[in-house]
C-alpha cells in the first residue's frame, strides 16, 4: 500500500494499491486542481516515489525517512562485515 500523509495536519490525505508511482496519480491530479504547492516531501527510498515526486513536485524538497536510511544503514554495514569476515576467516575479527 502506498499512503500519502499531511504530517502537520496528521491526516490521510490518500491511500492506493501498491507501491509504484501510477498509484499517486489521483492524488497528483487532486494537488494540481488544487493548486497546492509542496515545500517538502518526506518519502521513502523506492525509486518510483524519487521519480513521482520529482515529476509532480519538482520544487519540494526531498527528505528520506528515517525508517529507510536506518535500513540502507544497516544493509551496508552487514554486508561490509561479511566481506571481512569471508576475507579473513582464519583471524579473529572484534
Amino acid at each position: 500500500m502506498t499512503c500519502v500523509y499531511d504530517l502537520d495536519k496528521g491526516v490521510v490525505l490518500h491511500v492506493g494499491k501498491g507501491k509504484v508511482s501510477g498509484v499517486l496519480v489521483p492524488f497528483w491530479k487532486r494537488i494540481k486542481i488544487n493548486k497546492i504547492q509542496m515545500e517538502s516531501v518526506a518519502i521513502d527510498m523506492s525509486p518510483a516515489s524519487i521519480l513521482s515526486v520529482k515529476t509532480n513536485a519538482p520544487k519540494a524538497t526531498m527528505v528520506f525517512d528515517q525508517f529507510h536510511i536506518i535500513k540502507k544503514l544497516n544493509e551496508t554495514i552487514s554486508k561490509i562485515r561479511r566481506d571481512l569476515y569471508n576475507k579473513e576467516k582464519n583471524k579473529v575479527i572484534k
